[in-house]
């Protein structure tokens, strides 16, 4: 059997609140004591933890939705061995569900 996962998710109302760096900095701090750390940015349109930590990952959650990649596959480790995915590229296709009706308007003439 499968060993148990913890997840812990960190969630907002309103961006700019520093949730990425709550995020990245909790990932940090379980790295240090040992733990096994997963990070995933799952912003539809403007994931940035691959950014902050100075990540540029070849393949992104857009690949694994299209069926061109496992979720295996677009891992990338980042600073003191945490394992990284970003949904960054989302807003290829699915990132204007964070767009206004007017932004989402201009995208589509």
């Amino acid at each position: 059997m499968p060993e148990a996962v913890r997840v812990i998710a960190v969630a907002s109302g309103k961006g700019g609140v520093g949730k990425t760096k709550v995020s990245i900095n909790l990932a940090a701090a379980l790295a240090q004591t040992g733990q096994q750390v997963m990070l995933m940015d799952a912003d539809l349109g403007l994931a940035n933890v691959d950014v902050l930590l100075g990540l540029e990952p070849a393949f992104d959650l857009q690949h694994v939705i299209s069926g061109e990649k496992s979720l295996d596959e677009i891992i990338v480790k980042g600073p003191l061995g945490i394992s990284c995915h970003s949904g960054k590229f989302w807003c290829r296709a699915y990132g204007r569900a964070n767009l206004g009706r007017a932004c989402k308007f201009n995208l589509s003439i």
